[in-house]
């Protein structure tokens, strides 16, 4: 703190002062009121012309003395007075002193020598000059700083310094600075000088080097209470002032503390950077000890003299001096010298910067730095000591502290213990702030299970986890309808009976009050509710498989047809039926697959006594099972690691079936192969397990002559499911997990056939490889086995990667293999080759999957009939695939089962252009023909009654060529009735219909990110224009009262209204808003404005808002705002209600690119509080997501999209 250096400063004064001559000047100095002791002392350094520097010193020795109020008498050494003594010969912190600048001295140096002048400080502040220098440069210099700010914006100066040169060359003389309450300050501390720093300058001829000789008289005191004196010598050869390195460096003295007293010090012959010599020792004497330090590159070696007899009786090492100084260094453990075991050294325990610690969670420290000069690291013992305000938590040894032990306001510490077989050191604490927990909400009496029409009572109760045996009030802030919380503290509740899913979430949220902002905040139970509903109506485009052995043909829904099971290897689980020469999708899971992660693998068993199979979903986090297709699939078995290929059979025919599954080492990877398989009855009890490197599938089959099914691994090992024995591996691996079994030669025992450099079949029976066969260049990706003639034996199918073909190959008698035929694949890649009869003609038909690179393309589902010498493609049965899609409305608005309709705003991977899907209530859907090529994919449409004939019209873009067209469209007919210009260049955000001119007929109204425009449709006339020269408009809201009103959500949210020359603005606000509705907020008839507010964060997380405005006198007035936890993508209003109405929703968790993504419906009181959520949905969020109606029977119905499906929900 108060070591000065050999400084800028001083160098620059020696340059300017003698570089200045001429005579001498007087002048006076107003002195401020001090006492009358120290009126002289202070002349002399305000007016120090003609003074020496001798005598200079002098008066500041007499300040010092005056103005020192501490303690003189001989101190007891101890650690704590050893840091600070060596804090303050060696730290840098007076560097702000130091290091100080005379701003524009020069400016005010005249020919005469004399000095005078007032001076800028270079960012505020000022500076005052004065003084005289002789003939020969000599002189004094008087300089007062008023709140003068250098270089730092938060360093401030004040007070008083005198400079005095006496040089007797370029290179030898005196240089003194002399402070009188010379003062910085700064945000952490104020730090005021009095005394003298003189250095002076010479050539030592001995050595032929220049010595710096450094004399520091100074009083320092730290925030007007803490005081030190440091008078010190200080010689120095070869001293490099900027790297605080030294050659030679000597210094004795003396420091004075205010509260501990005196104490000596000396140090000779240290070199290297200060405070971490390199050689050399520091000595200190106090009133009770002498201690020493000595230096060596490897580090400090203590020694203490403590009875002061002339000879040292305890020691130490410590490991890096700077750590001791600063305390993150243990308190040194003291040793006799000569010792059997030097103590260990031990720091701080360290913490993670980012975590928060509460009562509610366990405190969890990590390891400090720590070592031993001579015993091994492994062989020291490493515990903690943990303290709570002050006092030891006994039987708290490890590094993690309880929850509950520590609360907020309490002061938490903790250190680390090491020791070694003689000594034990404990480290210096680690201090750790708690914070403020959040209120806890705990339920008592709820039940287990809760179904539709059920009655449910609970008692919530709300704590403190700071304050435990506080009792605080509980107060009910939101729940479902008919809710009743008792003057006890018992809530009830009636499940209501029409549920919109087959499982829902109702919130019910509480809050205590009180003036603390914890006890303000809101606590909320969620309570899952199911019922027997069926499935919500889902349906997507038809998508085909990436992975092998993903399509498998039964019966699926109990209807004595076969069906097509199918995956995208996604997230999507599908049904498609093949009838009347066309290909549909028949049934899609709708929700999210509870195991985790996307599809790895599908397979069906009839594992009950009903008459169609069960689904079984290998993902890669576990095993779901689908029992009935309207009821929600449920987990039979989760993996902590990432799995990559399974296979579902019953092996030993019970009845049960058992699963085989391929996983990796962590949740991240599959690479590092495991193979585990279990039981369906006792998932928990691992049948068999082994290391399984370089393996991509595994397969059940009957590879030899008994009965007893065999586990077959692409690596080529195989396994005896019996007694789970290896069998014969074969000396092939299929890397790319290639694999099928069949009876190939009719001998009635299966082979194995497989993928690597060529196709080969193998016997498990003759263990031997019976044939092989080249493939073509452009590789093989798809492998399969059938019966394709009736014949005794199967043949083999293959398909190409790239673009190729699918081949079928027999096995004659000798076993040779040869090709059969060959057929093209229509697209590129083939995938999961299957055979089946999936028309229901009786005839069998082979699928495979193309058109994809990877598993995020699309994929085309191809049949080829085996019904001739060579199988014939049904290009006309393949499906177009729908790129994505978005809700438009009901086709009539009144009936509970009409159609919903749905705008495809691109298909068959956007090469194919728009349609619209109709579906009814029984899953049934229709595709049109195509509607416009639709190239910048505009997505939104709206379904309205345009000419009050009962039949809603379809309102939907038209895009050709450079065109860009809005048209009303019959639903039934698919004819245009009316056509709506629009601007090419600009993006249609949103299409809606509502009574824009009082006639109560529904009007076109549609946006871009510039206007909005409303266009009668009855009468084909343009009603009104809002425009605006900012490409900003996000969303917009209308409501028709006595004249049309428009909000509008641009970089500020506007409140608009129609006139004769177009619309006005009311009002607006400084407030953005990604989407904004009109509504009824509360129990008045007025409308409210609805904004809800989405912005990223930098850390790439969403913050979500909604913000209500009353309307008061055409003015926006905020009335609640609230923020939400959610990632809120689309929000409409619930028109089940006319006041207070609710919102819902749809919220999404993951980014669009995220690996795994899915989307959820929240439905929300008028103040955005949870009621109730959905399950949770595949996918993201599509723009324009949801509509929602109530229908004829009062009921809320609603459309909804995501990227993977669009549902209909009644």
């Amino acid at each position: 703190m108060s070591k000065f250096k050999v400084t800028p400063l001083t160098i620059a004064l020696t340059t300017i002062l003698t570089g200045c001559g001429g005579g001498g000047s007087d002048g006076d100095q107003t002195l401020t009121e001090q006492p009358k002791q120290e009126k002289a002392a202070v002349s002399v350094l305000d007016d120090p012309s003609n003074t020496s520097i001798a005598e200079l010193s002098r008066v500041t020795t007499a300040l010092i003395s005056d103005r020192y109020k501490g303690v003189t008498t001989p101190a007891n050494l101890d650690n704590e007075l050893l840091r600070k003594g060596l804090a303050h010969l060696f730290d840098d912190s007076t560097d702000g002193f130091s290091g100080m600048d005379m701003p524009y001295l020069q400016d005010h140096v005249s020919n005469d020598g004399s000095i005078s002048g007032l001076s800028a400080c270079p960012i505020s502040g000022n500076v005052t000059y004065r003084g005289k220098v002789n003939e020969n440069g000599n002189g004094a210099v008087l300089a007062k700083f008023s709140d003068c700010v250098m270089s730092d914006e938060n360093e401030k100066v004040d007070g008083s310094m005198t400079i005095a040169v006496y040089m007797t060359s370029a290179t030898t003389g005196e240089v003194a600075m002399l402070f009188n309450n010379f003062t910085s300050s700064n945000n952490e501390q104020k730090i005021k000088l009095t005394g003298s720093f003189i250095t002076s300058s010479g050539y030592d001829t001995t050595i032929r080097e220049n010595t710096t000789n450094i004399k520091q008289h100074l009083l320092v005191e730290v925030n007007g209470s803490y005081q030190i004196i440091s008078e010190l010598t200080v010689n120095d050869d070869g001293y490099n002032n900027n790297m605080d390195y030294h050659e030679n460096l000597q210094i004795e003295g003396t420091l004075t503390f205010s509260n501990e007293g005196v104490f000596a010090f000396s140090g000779k012959d240290l070199y290297g950077y200060s405070p971490s010599f390199e050689g050399g020792e520091l000595r200190f004497e106090g009133s009770d000890k002498i201690i020493t330090l000595e230096f060596e590159n490897t580090g400090t070696t203590y020694f203490e003299d403590s009875n002061k007899d002339g000879q040292y009786d305890l020691t130490t090492n410590i490991s890096d001096i700077k750590h001791f100084i600063s305390g993150e260094l243990s308190d040194l453990t003291l040793v006799p010298l000569n010792p059997l075991s030097l103590p260990p050294i031990v720091y701080s325990p360290n913490r993670n910067d980012d975590d928060e610690y509460f009562a509610t969670s366990p405190i969890i420290v990590e390891n400090g730095h720590y070592e031993d000069p001579d015993t091994p690291l492994h062989q020291l013992e490493v515990s903690f000591r943990w303290y709570l305000n002050g006092q030891l938590i006994e039987g708290q040894t490890t590094n993690t502290l309880p929850a509950g032990i520590a609360v907020f306001g309490d002061t938490l510490e903790v250190a680390m213990v090491v020791s070694d077989s003689d000594n034990t050191v404990v480290g210096p604490t680690l201090n750790l702030d708690l914070q403020d927990s959040p209120i806890q909400l705990t339920i008592e009496g709820l039940d287990d299970s809760i179904t539709s029409g059920q009655t449910v009572s609970f008692t919530p109760i709300i704590s403190d986890p700071d304050k435990p045996n506080d009792t605080l009030v509980t107060q009910l802030i939101s729940a479902p309808e008919g809710t009743i919380l008792s003057d006890n503290g018992v809530l009830t509740w009636t499940v209501p009976t029409n549920m919109l899913f087959t499982s829902q979430e109702f919130y019910f949220s509480f809050t205590t009050p009180g003036e603390d902002s914890e006890q303000n905040a809101i606590v909320t139970e969620k309570v899952r509710v199911t019922t027997n509903k069926a499935l919500p109506i889902a349906h997507s485009g038809i998508e085909a498989p990436t992975e092998q052995r993903n399509f498998l043909i039964d019966d699926f829904d109990g209807d004595n047809k076969n069906e097509i099971l199918t995956t995208d290897n996604n997230w999507r689980i599908m049904l498609v039926e093949q009838q009347n020469e066309e290909t549909k999708q028949k049934w899609l899971y709708p929700y999210e697959l509870p195991s985790g992660g996307k599809v790895v693998q599908i397979a069906a068993a009839n594992t009950d006594e009903d008459s169609e199979s069960e689904i079984f979903i290998v993902t890669e986090f576990g095993v779901s099972l689908i029992n009935n297709l309207d009821n929600e699939a449920v987990t039979v078995f989760n993996s902590e690691t990432k799995i990559s290929a399974g296979a579902v059979q019953d092996i030993d025919g019970d009845g049960i079936v058992e699963i085989a599954l391929l996983h990796g080492e962590s949740q991240y990877s599959a690479y590092r192969e495991s193979l585990s398989v279990f039981s369906l009855k006792d998932t928990t009890n691992m049948l068999f397990e082994t290391a399984a490197s370089n393996t991509r599938t595994v397969h059940f089959a009957n590879l030899d002559d008994d009965s007893q099914l065999e586990l077959v691994l692409s690596s080529g090992l195989i396994y005896d499911t019996k007694d789970w024995q290896s069998q014969s591996a074969i000396d092939t691996t299929f890397s790319k997990g290639l694999i099928t079994t069949g009876d190939f030669n009719g001998d009635g025992v299966q082979e194995l056939a497989g993928v690597s450099d060529e196709l080969e079949l193998h016997s498990l029976a003759a263990k031997s490889l019976l044939a092989n066969h080249p493939l073509p260049d452009n590789g093989t990706c798809s492998i399969t086995a059938a019966n394709l003639d009736n014949d005794t034996d199967d043949e083999l199918l293959v398909g190409d990667c790239q673009w190729g073909n699918i081949r079928a190959y027999d096995v004659t008698a000798d076993n040779s293999i040869s090709e059969i035929w060959s057929i093209d694949m229509v697209d590129y890649g083939s995938t999961s080759l299957t055979v089946g009869d999936s028309d229901n003609d009786g005839k069998m038909e082979l699928l495979w999957g193309t058109g994809g690179i990877n598993r995020f393309n699309s994929k085309l589902l191809v049949t080829a009939d085996i019904d001739a010498t060579t199988p014939t493609v049904r290009k006309d049965m393949i499906a177009p695939q729908l790129d994505f899609y978005v809700p438009a409305g009901w086709s009539s608005l009144k009936q509970e089962s009409d159609n919903a309709i749905f705008f495809v705003p691109g298909t068959n991977s956007g090469s194919g252009g728009s349609r619209v899907l109709t579906t009814v209530t029984n899953g049934s859907y229709r595709l049109s023909a195509p509607i416009s090529s639709n190239w910048n994919y505009h997505s939104s449409a709206h379904v309205a009654d345009f000419y009050q004939n009962g039949v809603a019209q379809l309102l939907i873009p038209i895009t050709e060529a450079h065109s860009a067209n809005l048209a009303v469209m019959d639903i039934r007919t698919e004819a245009v009735s009316y056509q709506l210009n629009t601007d090419s260049d600009a993006t249609i955000k949103r299409v809606t219909a509502a009574d824009a001119n009082g006639d109560n007929i529904p009007d076109a109204i549609y946006s871009t990110s510039q206007s909005v425009k409303f266009v009668d449709v009855y009468n084909e006339a343009l009603i009104g224009n809002y425009s605006t020269s900012e490409d900003s408009m996000s969303d917009f809201s209308v409501h028709y009262g006595e004249t049309l009103t428009l909000a509008v959500a641009e970089d500020r949210l506007k409140l608009l209204q129609s006139s004769i020359n177009g619309f006005e603005q009311l009002s607006a606000v400084e407030q953005s808003c990604s989407h904004i509705e009109f509504f009824n907020y509360d129990q008045d008839p007025e409308q409210e404005l609805l904004c809800l507010k989405v912005s990223e964060q930098d850390n790439e997380e969403y913050a979500t808002a909604v913000y209500i405005y009353e309307i008061v006198n055409n003015v926006l007035q905020l009335v609640h705002q609230r923020d939400l936890t959610k990632q809120v993508k689309e929000i409409v209003v619930s028109p089940t209600r006319t006041s207070s109405q609710e919102l819902i929703l749809v919220t999404q968790i993951g980014k669009d690119w995220d690996s795994e993504v899915s989307s959820q419906l929240i439905y929300t009181d008028s103040r955005g509080y949870p009621l109730w959520a959905s399950p949770m949905f595949p996918g993201t969020v599509s723009g324009n997501a949801i509509k929602a109606r109530q229908d004829s029977n009062g009921k809320l119905n609603l459309l909804l999209s995501t990227s993977e499906a669009m549902y209909q929900i009644h």
